[in-house]
């Protein structure tokens, strides 16, 4: 297992804000669910490690579904920090991760759904409530709108 997995089934993230991979890669995100988000080449998530090793968060999943015909769970909500959401997708029956997106100003995310090859889902609440389309296959690929 990679070092992302492993904090995964510890109930951890890194801090940073962007898509995590259970490849141990990530992708970073700049931005707000206001403006939208650009993203960054992949790299190895060593690369955040060698910079600071001990930035992690705790994850609280308070939504969580399954996908019976794709065979993925998706787990969703809020960190130990305010204001912090994340969504995963994890192969149901295997318990891998492939991919983590968190977060800092999206809100907890509260609902999740598939609908094909899209993850939709809801963040926040009164008085800012944001709903996301996420690409299974291309997370990176997000988009947002206020709602």
């Amino acid at each position: 297992m990679g070092m992302i997995q492993d904090s995964w089934s510890q109930g951890m993230c890194r801090v940073e804000e962007g898509l995590f991979f259970g490849s141990d890669e990530f992708i970073s995100l700049e931005g707000s669910p206001h403006t939208g988000y650009t993203r960054a080449v992949r790299c190895p998530i060593s690369d955040l490690m060698a910079e600071e090793p001990d930035a992690w968060c705790a994850l609280d999943a308070t939504a969580t579904t399954w996908h019976e015909s794709h065979d993925l769970s998706i787990d969703a909500g809020g960190t130990s920090l305010e204001a912090e959401g994340f969504l995963a997708l994890v192969g149901h029956s295997t318990g891998q991760l492939l991919w983590l997106l968190h977060l800092s100003a999206s809100e907890p995310f509260t609902e999740v759904k598939i609908e094909v090859d899209v993850i939709c889902a809801k963040s926040g609440g009164y008085p800012d409530c944001f709903h996301w389309r996420i690409p299974i296959l291309t997370p990176e690929a997000l988009t947002v709108v206020r709602g």
